[in-house]
């Protein structure tokens, strides 16, 4: 698989990861009394609120907003910028070896 395909799988992974969570939020909501089980909750939570804020934001209404469209919106988010995380990951790694071929 080439490494543009790979990109793009890997973002689309972490993409639909965020749109599911975003769309089960009402069970990942209560937070649970166990102390690692509460702390990643409420990191997850904490990382969906972006897709929150959109679907608020083109509903015009912070009250009653479709829970798609932040699905929707973190899914592009998330998908985005582990997509361009990896790419510049991969850009470094690749600069790095190719310098160390030339000094050998």
């Amino acid at each position: 698989m080439s490494h543009s395909k790979k990109n793009f799988m890997i973002g689309a992974v972490f993409g639909l990861i965020a749109a599911v969570l975003t769309l089960e939020i009402g069970s990942i909501s209560v937070i649970s009394d166990k102390l690692i089980v509460g702390a990643l909750q409420t990191f997850l939570l904490d990382c969906l609120v972006p897709g929150l804020i959109a679907a608020m934001t083109l509903s015009g209404n912070a009250h009653a907003f479709h829970l798609w469209l932040a699905a929707l919106a973190n899914f592009i988010l998330y998908f985005l910028l582990v997509w361009a995380f990896e790419l510049v990951i991969r850009k470094i790694f690749v600069s790095e070896n190719a310098s160390k071929k030339v000094i050998d």
